[in-house]
């Protein structure tokens, strides 16, 4: 008799979790218009915000970004945007942040560094100076075989 009541409450709690879990999968955020592309009715997976379930031939209906899936298809098309959805990152990092996602560079001068250039240290170009690229380096590092020393391992 005590085991019954466990199953019951672990199959409820089973359909609330199933409940919930199809709801977060329809929940969509923001309002867009959209236009039936389809050579007949088509019908909707979720109701649309406003409109008729089975949408008639050309006819419009407002509905969130979960349908904007269905434009891969063809099946409808968008036709204006009446609230665009939020965004789930508020927060946007400043481009001295993405600067550390650059791989290193070196140079003869030795390693680079990347930084955005503040508008009021940026010297102007001055062409009347020889460029110091072009010197050419004495010490040069001549590789005869890149791959000495590493083993290639076939499965």
């Amino acid at each position: 008799m005590k085991y019954k009541n466990k199953i019951k409450e672990n199959k409820y709690t089973l359909r609330e979790m199933k409940r919930q879990k199809r709801e977060n999968a329809l929940k969509g955020d923001g309002e867009y218009v959209f236009v039936n592309n389809t050579r007949g009715d088509l019908t909707l997976e979720k109701p649309p915000i406003r409109g008729k379930n089975p949408v008639p031939v050309g006819q419009t209906f407002v509905g969130d970004n979960y349908f904007l899936r269905m434009m891969k298809t063809g099946d409808i098309r968008l036709v204006e945007v009446l609230k665009p959805a939020q965004c789930e990152r508020k927060e946007i990092m400043p481009e001295q942040k993405l600067m550390l996602d650059q791989p290193s560079r070196f140079t003869n001068q030795g390693q680079t560094e990347h930084v955005v250039p503040d508008n009021k240290a940026v010297k102007p170009l001055v062409e009347n100076q020889p460029n110091q690229l072009n010197k050419k380096s004495t010490n040069t590092l001549i590789i005869e075989d890149p791959l000495e020393g590493v083993e290639i391992l076939l499965g």
